[in-house]
Parts: structure tokens; C-alpha cells; sequence
């Protein structure tokens, strides 16, 4: 018995030590054409080495449904779910506690490294003005917080092209402790039990 407490204490040692280490990821996403994105994760002080990557078509097809559900059931599921979503939403508490969550993960996650740069235009030279009203202050926020982010606009034709890439630091049990205190506060467990009695 003490042999098992000593190997289990053990395991639980090497396995929050090792949650421990930062893990670090190198995004790379560029679209044209086509959307490509390039990713590398190095982690154990880079020991570890893992690239992944993916090409795939920018415009992608919609799924199409082999059997097509009769409209009055599928209004009846749509219905139940928009009732159960509404019941969690309106949980005393949640809101205050998902906006927590979130402020906490991006406390979590550093982005070192990152840069935008886009080009974006719509058929109408008019609607590519109103985008710029959306796009362009945001992103001017955003390089007045340090980022390094472009947008230009195109006013002579439709285009979304650009990259973007960025070097991400995480500590995984820093987001484990996150997401376990998120997943065990009393607003989420109301929401959860809010959605499980509405019919």
C-alpha cells in the first residue's frame, strides 16, 4: 500500500511538473488563394519539436444533409435548444463569470512576435469605405497597444488576402487551474442544472 501511495504521488509529481514547463507554438497563416497555416510547437525547452501544417481551399463547400430533416421536428429541436441556451444565459452570476474566464486566459496566453498584415475590399467601393469605418480604428487600436498590425484597404476589387504569424507562450497548468475553477463555480454548475430542467 505505502509502494502504491509512494508511485501514485510520484506520477502526480512528474505530471504537474511537466504541465509546468511553458509550451510554445509558432503560428503562421496566409491566405490567398488558398488558406494556409503552419504551425510548430516546441516544448520541454525545446526537446520536443512538433510542425504541423494545412492547405486548404480559402471559399470552402457547405455540408450538404444526405436525408433532410422533416421542418417540424427540426423546428421543434431548434426551439428546445434556443430555450435551454436562454435558461443557462440568464444563470445569475454567469456572465460576470464567463467574462472572468476569458480576461483570465488572455492573462494566461503571451503573444510575442505578433504581425498582421491584410488587404481586404468588397464589390462596392461604398461598402468598402463602411468596412474601413470597423476595420481601421480597430486595428489602430491595436497597434497602439503594441501590436504589429496593417490593413489596407482595396477599393478596385473584392479581396481578403494577407498573413499573419505569431509566436504563443502558455503554461499549461496555469490553464488547467483556469479552467477547472471556471468548470466548478457555482454560476456554471446553476447554468448547467438551469439547461437540464428546461423541456
Amino acid at each position: 500500500m505505502f509502494v502504491l501511495a509512494i508511485a501514485a504521488a510520484t506520477i502526480v509529481g512528474l505530471t504537474v511538473a511537466a504541465l509546468a514547463i511553458p509550451v510554445h507554438l509558432d503560428v503562421r497563416l496566409e491566405l490567398a488563394d488558398r488558406l494556409r497555416a503552419d504551425l510548430r510547437l516546441r516544448w520541454l525547452f525545446g526537446l520536443v519539436r512538433i510542425a504541423l501544417s494545412a492547405n486548404r481551399p480559402a471559399m470552402a463547400e457547405p455540408a450538404r444533409l444526405d436525408r433532410p430533416e422533416p421542418p417540424g421536428d427540426r423546428a421543434v429541436r431548434t426551439r428546445s435548444r434556443r430555450v435551454n441556451v436562454l435558461a443557462a444565459l440568464n444563470t445569475r452570476g454567469l456572465p460576470q463569470r464567463v467574462t472572468r474566464f476569458v480576461r483570465d486566459l488572455l492573462r494566461a496566453i503571451h503573444v510575442h512576435r505578433g504581425a498582421v498584415r491584410a488587404r481586404f475590399g468588397l464589390d462596392d467601393p461604398a461598402d468598402t469605405g463602411q468596412a474601413c469605418g470597423v476595420v481601421l480604428p480597430a486595428a489602430a487600436l491595436a497597434a497602439a497597444s503594441g501590436a504589429d498590425v496593417q490593413c489596407t484597404p482595396d477599393f478596385e476589387r473584392a479581396i481578403l488576402a494577407g498573413t499573419a504569424a505569431a509566436t504563443v507562450s502558455v503554461v499549461p497548468l496555469r490553464i488547467v487551474f483556469i479552467v477547472l475553477l471556471f468548470a466548478c463555480s457555482p454560476p456554471v454548475w446553476r447554468a448547467v442544472r438551469a439547461a437540464r430542467r428546461t423541456p
